[in-house]
């Protein structure tokens, strides 16, 4: 699985090492899972947006491809340009799977008012939700929601280094290492597997 995103500017150096792994037969492209992601500026036209992250990517599809960040008006701000609504937006996801750009779609940042909102009128639902997620910001009441309708929910910064870790620490006193967390120790012993590294 690699995940990508137009945000992150990695898609063109993810692509070439892509091509280059298969060109050289060191796996075959149904031996990975590719994750794109549309930017909240691109939301206007995600084929368009799609198409130029496949041609980064050097493929024909991705296998998931989500809405990076939920997005909103910004009503205190009357210059700010309007945003696409998720009613019109979403649809122009859905026919990304209906052309075979992307094998499924969903969701990033979304909470579960986000969620319902969503799930009141699409036709294809999102298959996972990537949020920040691990023991200093567990999100309890949305991985139940996820779980409950099904949608598969994707941690990012499983090593604490995220918003809610940061708030998490400052609210605890200071610094915390989740490599010293006895259920990380635990599972690092039970497993015979490295707690993981600092760079």
């Amino acid at each position: 699985m690699i995940d990508t995103a137009f945000k992150y500017g990695n898609e063109d150096q993810i692509g070439i090492g892509l091509k280059k792994a298969l060109d050289d037969n060191l796996c075959k492209r149904e031996d990975l899972f590719i994750i794109g992601k549309i930017w909240i500026d691109d939301r206007k036209d995600p084929e368009a947006a799609l198409k130029e992250t496949l041609k980064k990517l050097q493929l024909d599809y991705v296998d998931l491809y989500l809405d990076h960040w939920p997005s909103g008006n910004n009503y205190q701000n009357p210059d700010a340009p309007k945003q696409v609504p998720i009613f019109e937006f979403w649809p122009k996801m859905e026919s990304l799977v209906d052309k075979g750009l992307a094998k499924s779609i969903g969701c990033s940042n979304y909470n579960v008012q986000s969620l319902l909102n969503l799930l009141s009128f699409c036709r294809i639902k999102p298959v996972a939700n990537e949020v920040e997620y691990h023991p200093y910001y567990y999100q309890k009441g949305l991985k139940d929601f996820c779980d409950k309708e099904d949608i598969a929910l994707i941690a990012y910064y499983p090593l604490a280094k995220g918003n809610g870790a940061k708030t998490y620490i400052k609210e605890h006193g200071g610094e915390m290492d989740i490599f010293e967390e006895e259920a990380v120790k635990h599972l690092s012993e039970k497993y015979k597997k490295t707690k993981g590294f600092k760079k």
